[in-house]
């Protein structure tokens, strides 16, 4: 009995004086080379959120034939992008910024027909700066400019346009007018919109021949509204930068006929002019 305690006692000591400090040292040893390794690496022990695509933004257009009855709908489907544009509004003087302001947002920007129908709107994040650009809009045309900084202090200019169909043909000198102002600025612009102009059709080639004169391209080439069997392309997004355009995506329509089109913007290539 004497016996077996003094070899528990001995164990004991040389586990506690001899081994356990040994492990201890070893584990510490390892521990700091791994440190050093990661460090070497380039890894962040604590890397926290990812931020590989901050040089990234998300723009999306939706005509969603009357904003306020739909506003839930468009909280919980497009909240997540960075500017959400609106066409066919339907909002008058009696609907005040309150009753349409989205969460995260900054007060809407407006651009309201007072009559039935019509109108243009564009939210922004509050992460983001802007300034509304009348100076660039025209009297009797439904297309609404901001001027938009992002986090890196890059500025670029988004519109959202509607275009009635049946408009008369002037609207195309009003169009070319406000895009001429635009590209005088000598940023990247980005409009989107319901041009209600079927790319897909052949009656779309004089429009396409003014985006050609404006240099400007369109970058969605699918059907974007659905009120006939095959469909329509009239939701479109031209751009004076298409390099900039990372990806372009037409959604499930959630609130109209119109599909939501989604762009994504990168300014890795910003410098880029090609």
């Amino acid at each position: 009995m004497f016996l077996t305690l003094i070899c528990k006692f001995v164990n004991y000591t040389i586990i506690h004086n001899i081994i356990l400090p040994i492990i201890i040292k070893n584990v510490f040893i390892l521990s700091s080379i791994i440190q050093f390794l990661l460090l070497v690496a380039g890894i962040e022990q604590n890397p926290g959120p990812d931020q590989s695509n901050k040089k990234n933004l998300k723009i999306v257009h939706n005509n969603v034939c009357s904003l306020l009855p739909k506003l839930d709908l468009i909280n919980n489907e497009l909240h997540e992008y960075d500017i959400i544009c609106i066409s066919e509004s339907h909002l008058d003087k009696s609907i005040t910024d309150d009753q349409i302001k989205l969460n995260g947002f900054h007060k809407p920007i407006r651009l309201d027909r007072n009559r039935h129908g019509g109108g243009v709107t564009i939210y922004i994040k509050n992460s983001l700066h802007f300034i509304i650009r009348n100076d660039i809009s025209v009297s009797n045309l439904e297309l609404l400019w901001v001027e938009v900084r992002n986090c890196s202090n890059e500025k670029f200019l988004v519109g959202v346009l509607y275009r009635p169909p049946n408009s008369n043909s002037n609207i195309w000198d009003l169009f070319s007018e406000s895009v001429d102002k635009a590209l005088d600025c000598n940023l990247p612009i980005f409009l989107c919109g319901d041009f209600n102009c079927d790319m897909m059709s052949n009656s779309s080639n004089s429009f396409k021949k003014l985006l050609n004169r404006l240099n400007l391209e369109n970058v969605v080439w699918e059907s974007t509204n659905f009120t006939t069997q095959t469909g329509t392309c009239i939701d479109l997004c031209v751009t004076n930068r298409k390099n900039l355009i990372k990806s372009v995506t037409v959604l499930t329509p959630i609130c109209s006929s119109h599909s939501p089109v989604s762009v994504e913007i990168s300014f890795k290539n910003l410098n880029n002019t090609a």
